[in-house]
């Protein structure tokens, strides 16, 4: 197994995609106003939500995350056939929250079409503004742990992570990039864009590069499902706090899409930090830690294969 550090900061990547989604579902869509109207200010996990929900309960974001990570670790590689079908399996059980993309793919894949065809064909049939949501993005981060020592397995694996549900090119690079900084960080390492921006600047989609070139002095959006505004959040508030608490509390509270960027920020946070600077109250409140810590531990005991497969179509 890889130094206690390393270990630490990879529980954190999962921890913290659960913490930061639990805290942020309750002010989902809510305006940073009607957020302070109604909680005042969010410091940890709370009920409500809609539909109204306990303290700690997760969405989407942290069961596709951990589907992901489990389909890693039970096929020692990434295959994207087992992900997708253990996304529609998913699909099958109610859950409380499913994107908009992502059941129209879902529901392609489950009537028999190859999911790779799904999710390109759904991208192209998604109504204007529709096919570059952060639903991949949301779900990304176990490439991050598992190929955290294999840049071009990373960006590869990222990019057909995304495609599963989420073909357009923003979103599969958008995926790529957030897992490069992740993995920096698991690494012990300073989070550095400008590597990634250069070696690939002329695959990335110039919203992406636009998106990103000054994230750190332009106030993010968050009232907005798009991948790139997603992203452009998540680097604000975590590679900027000084700790899990204040970043992941700092960037629910502005409502909009708050658990995504939450869960976001809270990958990043972990990344920084590790596991052990959540919380203990939070983490014993918000479903799945467990199973994310465990998930954690078996992704860095293995060794995974190099990954360079392309999605259904090249850009």
């Amino acid at each position: 197994m890889p130094p206690e550090d390393v270990q630490d900061r990879a529980a954190g990547v999962l921890v913290g995609v659960a913490c930061g989604d639990a805290i942020g579902r309750p002010v989902e869509f809510l305006s940073q106003t009607a957020v302070s109207e109604q909680f005042g200010t969010i410091d940890g996990p709370v009920d409500g939500g809609r539909p109204p929900r306990p303290a700690g309960t997760v969405t989407d974001d942290t069961e596709l995350t951990l589907r992901t990570a489990r389909s890693l670790v039970d096929c020692h590689r990434l295959d994207p056939e087992d992900v997708s079908a253990r996304f529609v399996d998913w699909l099958g059980s109610s859950p409380l929250d499913v994107g908009y993309l992502t059941r129209d793919v879902l529901e392609k894949i489950a009537a028999g079409k190859d999911w790779s065809l799904a999710s390109y064909e759904a991208s192209m049939q998604a109504p204007d503004g529709r096919d570059a949501g952060n639903g991949s993005l949301m779900r990304c981060t176990p490439i991050a742990v598992a190929f955290r020592a294999d840049p071009q397995s990373l960006v590869s694996g990222s990019r057909v992570i995304s495609a599963i549900t989420h073909y357009d090119t923003r979103c599969q690079w958008s995926c790529a990039l957030f897992n490069y900084i992740v993995a920096q960080l698991i690494r012990g390492g300073k989070p550095e864009l400008t590597p990634f921006l250069q070696e690939y600047k002329h695959r990335l989609p110039s919203e992406l590069q636009d998106g990103v070139s000054n994230w750190r002095a332009t106030e993010p959006t968050y009232d907005s499902g798009y991948v790139i505004s997603t992203l452009h959040a998540a680097l604000y508030h975590g590679l900027t706090a000084e700790s899990p608490r204040e970043g992941i509390c700092e960037s629910v509270n502005h409502g909009g899409d708050a658990d995504t960027i939450g869960a976001l920020t809270g990958a990043l946070l972990g990344a920084r930090f590790g596991a052990t600077a959540f919380p203990t109250a939070w983490v014993d409140t918000v479903s799945n830690t467990d199973a994310a810590i465990t998930l954690s531990q078996r992704l860095l005991a293995l060794d995974f294969p190099a990954f360079s497969a392309e999605p259904y179509a090249i850009d």
